[in-house]
């Protein structure tokens, strides 16, 4: 259901623009630059970025500046490699996400944490910070196929380049809606051209189509450590549950409810 979730944020945004509610703006907003952003239009997600900066400056707003420095530090990791200024956004995003109005909504933190991380070559630190990404189900695409690219990137530096490349294809096997930024991240362009120098091409490509045919859930249960059955839900700080992103279905119950909201003031 997540590949209908750019439709639904786009119509959720029209409908809060129309019925003027800041916070469901803000909201939208972001979940649209997350849903641009995943499929690879970087560009468009960091002007959607900077329009909710501008908008949250304009209106004092904590909850919006907690979202745009959460989008903004996996941006600067991605699209800039900047991964001291994604870190330091990560934190300021934790930082805010710990004001008790805000329920510690710290998604973006741990997705910026865990990229940078891993852009800086702490792939111990990075795997700390996995299971954080998962709200229950081991096979969501979305924090699967970060942990996927990011433990690809780990176990090339430990040596085993197989391994590697074949996590890698089963990253970039994953539907594009979710995978599109891995083909943005020059991490992750060099690491590939890497493999297939130090493999050779034929096993380069063998490894990269053995991975593609892995099971999703399976692979990220052995990189978590987990048994099966083992995926409790992880907890946030403060014993509170992680929250999940919105999902589809609820971008599309936030629409609908926006337009009997605008009814009812007409």
């Amino acid at each position: 259901e997540y590949r209908d979730s750019e439709h639904y944020a786009r119509e959720a945004l029209t409908l809060m623009r129309e019925i003027g509610s800041l916070k469901g703006i803000l909201n939208a907003m972001s979940e649209l630059a997350r849903t641009t952003m995943l499929r690879g239009d970087l560009e468009s997600a960091r002007t959607l970025a900077d329009e909710m900066g501008a908008l949250a400056e304009e209106t004092h707003s904590r909850e919006g500046k907690m979202l745009v420095v959460g989008l903004r530090s996996f941006l600067a990791c991605v699209m800039n490699e900047d991964y001291i200024t994604g870190m330091e956004l990560a934190a300021k995003n934790y930082a805010i996400s710990q004001e008790p109005f805000f329920g510690h909504n710290d998604l973006g933190a741990r997705l910026g944490k865990v990229v940078a991380a891993c852009g800086l070559g702490q792939y111990d630190e990075a795997r700390k910070r996995y299971a954080t990404l998962f709200w229950q189900r081991r096979d969501e695409p979305i924090p699967a196929t970060i942990c996927l690219a990011l433990e690809a990137a780990a176990l090339s530096h430990e040596g085993t380049p197989d391994a590697a490349a074949e996590l890698l294809g089963l990253a970039f096997h994953q539907p594009e809606w979710v995978s599109g930024w891995l083909h943005r991240w020059p991490l992750l362009n060099r690491l590939c051209a890497g493999l297939e120098s130090q493999l050779g091409t034929a096993a380069y490509l063998a490894a990269w189509e053995r991975g593609s045919q892995l099971d999703l859930e399976t692979t990220i249960k052995a990189i978590l450590g987990e048994r099966d059955g083992a995926t409790d839900r992880p907890a946030a700080a403060g014993g509170q549950s992680l929250p999940e992103p919105l999902s589809s279905r609820e971008l599309e119950v936030l629409a609908r409810r926006a337009v009997e909201l605008a009814t009812t003031v007409v």
